[in-house]
């Protein structure tokens, strides 16, 4: 594991709304991921939670691509997603919030957490705390993560971290169950290998 050092949090924000605002158009999310992952919620034999998704929340989602595919897909969930530039203001069901920061109502809230980007952490420990604490007793922590070339830390990608780090940090540290781990074929660029957690 590696972690770009920024000289403050400010200069972070800044690299992260510059970074947003320079591919606003641009989806690294890839929609048959949010397909699988909602799938695989509703499936009454499998890695379930006790009832139909209700609350749904995505980190980091720059234009709400997210957002859309999951509404898509569970019609009768809420379902909100975060992003730390003010372009978030331009986008249905997005509001401008760091995801590391904790939210009083998000605690204990949501059936689904998703992100494609834990990368964008500049503190993986605080960030994974505050994902963890807004999931519900059932709820499924599911991390998309980039691969090879495309996890690299850098400025803008500041958490390099491989797929076996993260499983050793949620399950030894965090005490998180591994439940599913599956391969992405992104249509575009390298794939990526989405990791499911329950507590």
């Amino acid at each position: 594991m590696k972690l770009w050092k920024y000289k403050s949090y400010d200069e972070y924000v800044r690299v992260q709304i510059n970074g947003n605002a320079s591919k606003l158009t641009n989806v690294w999310a890839d929609e048959s991921c949010i397909d699988y992952i909602c799938n695989l919620a509703r499936n009454p034999d499998g890695v379930t939670i006790k009832q139909p998704p209700q609350h749904v929340i995505c980190h980091g989602t720059r234009n709400g691509s997210e957002q859309k595919w999951f509404i898509k897909n569970l019609p009768d969930a809420a379902v909100i997603g975060t992003e730390i530039s003010h372009t978030a203001n331009e986008f249905p069901n997005t509001i401008q919030h760091d995801f590391h920061v904790p939210i009083k109502e998000y605690v204990n809230k949501f059936d689904i957490l998703y992100s494609n980007s834990l990368d964008h952490s500049y503190d993986p420990m605080k960030c994974l705390r505050t994902w963890i604490d807004q999931l519900n007793a059932d709820g499924l922590l599911c991390i998309d993560l980039a691969q090879g070339r495309e996890m690299i830390s850098r400025e803008l990608d500041p958490l390099e971290i491989s797929s076996e780090e993260l499983i050793d940090l949620l399950v030894n540290k965090f005490s998180l169950k591994l439940v599913e781990r599956k391969v992405i074929d992104r249509k575009r660029g390298v794939n990526s290998e989405l990791l499911i957690f329950k507590k």
